[in-house]
């Protein structure tokens, strides 16, 4: 002993960071354990995996940011199994870590990149009134201040992706990760339409502790008939929202067509699965929205786009006019363009309830709560109509200029940098879908509006500093 060096004598003395993560560690493992003894398995697993995805997103707020897009597109609607008071989602977990990660990182050595702009001024007036709207809402529950929480995050990582992105890498990477979080998406949208109905609602029951319907409405149908068409929902519980989603990932997808170095049947197969997702979905707000897209991509960039616009436009009139074919989607496109269905006639009664609503309180309008007078009822199926209403002709007018200059911005630098293209293109796919759907800035879908307004900041984010 009295040979041996002195290092090998020394004791290990933990420092009391490691002796507080190592109790902090026992003490989960602790409670992790109790409540897998109480609850099984399921409860403490989404739980630990739902603070992890918070704490990585802060800890590294780039790739926290997209686990939250993977999460908005695959599970938005999932929250823990457990009740603290209010039920945190995933989403809001995970963007509460990505954005405290963004805001604080000078604190660690890191910089906000970029300069205050005219779009920032914009977003921020936007945002705002959307709080002026909360304040002013009558008949505002804890439920619907919640809510806005998770909306206000959503628009809140306009910033973040903006001043902490800075490079084409960022948007490949963005641009991978959600197309194939999107393919996913549309492939079990598919798959579960296929299934026998009873099964398909079993297995959808199943994440019923994840805060998903375990009864009522757990598949949907048009016009709510079950002995009619069934409508792709996969994991987003309402088809609408789930075509719209679809009918941005479609038009983001449609330029790796045309880009070099692509894989054409890698394109190929991840375009068949959304357009089979989004066509069983019986959006027709968003098939709207694809074509619009499409549209815009041919006029910007892609002209050989219109000879695939002209084509399958003659081949339609061929099979429907000449050849007597019908679909029941074609139906249904009819049907809504001569307001003959249930849907569109109730859309109208929205419009018209919604105008009046603008004509009585056109400044900031009714906010986020209930309609102030009787004879009123707030929601419609417009995004446009909804901000009137909610948030009156100012908000609307600043929604307008916000994403006006977002997307001339973003058109002005995608003749330089063809990277922004995709996103340009899923946001307008938005913005189009929106004129006869909500959710894309809706308390009761604040994965959609992150996803915009994801969009939106990163088509406009600068590639000055390259790293």
């Amino acid at each position: 002993m009295d040979n041996l060096p002195q290092s090998a004598l020394l004791v290990w003395k933990p420092r009391k960071e490691q002796v507080a993560a190592a109790g902090l560690l026992l003490l989960v493992g602790l409670a992790s354990g109790l409540a897998a003894a109480r609850y099984g398995l399921l409860v403490p697993l989404a739980t630990l995996a739902g603070l992890a995805a918070a704490v990585f997103a802060f800890l590294r707020p780039w790739d926290g940011f997209l686990v939250a897009v993977a999460v908005a597109v695959l599970l938005p609607f999932g929250v823990l199994p457990i009740s603290l008071g209010l039920t945190p989602s995933y989403l809001e977990l995970t963007l509460l870590g990505f954005l405290a990660g963004w805001f604080l990182s000078p604190l660690s050595g890191g910089r906000w990149l970029g300069r205050f702009s005219l779009l920032d001024a914009l977003a921020w007036t936007l945002i705002g009134l959307t709080f002026l709207s909360l304040v002013l809402g009558r008949g505002v529950t804890a439920t619907t201040l919640h809510n806005y929480g998770k909306l206000a995050l959503g628009l809140l990582s306009f910033f973040g992706v903006r001043h902490l992105a800075c490079a084409r890498t960022y948007i490949r990477q963005f641009l991978r990760l959600f197309l194939l979080a999107a393919s996913l998406a549309a492939f079990l949208g598919v798959f579960l339409q296929a299934l026998p109905d009873s099964l398909a609602r079993d297995l959808l029951v199943g994440l019923g502790p994840l805060g998903y319907p375990t009864q009522g409405r757990v598949l949907r149908y048009v016009e709510d008939d079950p002995g009619g068409l069934e409508r792709a929902i996969g994991t987003s519980v309402d088809p609408n929202s789930f075509g719209g989603m679809l009918a941005v990932a479609a038009a983001m997808a449609l330029p790796s067509f045309f880009s070099v170095g692509e894989r054409r049947w890698t394109a190929g197969i991840r375009m068949a699965l959304l357009l089979a997702g989004l066509y069983l979905t019986h959006s027709r707000a968003a098939l709207g929205g694809f074509l619009a897209a499409t549209v815009f991509l041919a006029t910007v960039r892609y002209r050989r786009l219109w000879w695939f616009l002209l084509t399958a436009a003659l081949l339609l009139a061929l099979l429907t006019l000449g050849l007597g074919w019908s679909a029941p989607t074609l139906e249904r496109l009819r049907q809504g363009v001569l307001f003959q269905d249930l849907a569109n006639r109730m859309r109208l009664a929205e419009f018209a309830n919604a105008l009046a609503i603008v004509g009585r309180y056109p400044v900031l309008g009714v906010g986020w709560g209930n309609a102030p007078d009787v004879d009123l009822s707030t929601g419609v199926s417009s995004l446009y109509l909804t901000v009137a209403e909610r948030m009156g002709l100012l908000g609307l007018l600043s929604f307008l200029a916000w994403a006006g200059t977002a997307l001339a911005q973003g058109v002005s630098l995608a003749r330089r940098e063809e990277e922004r293209l995709p996103l340009l293109a899923g946001a307008v796919a938005a913005l189009s879908t929106g004129l006869l759907d909500h959710y894309f800035l809706n308390l009761e879908f604040p994965h959609m509006a992150f996803l915009l307004w994801t969009l939106l900041g990163l088509a406009t984010m600068s590639l000055s500093v390259e790293r």
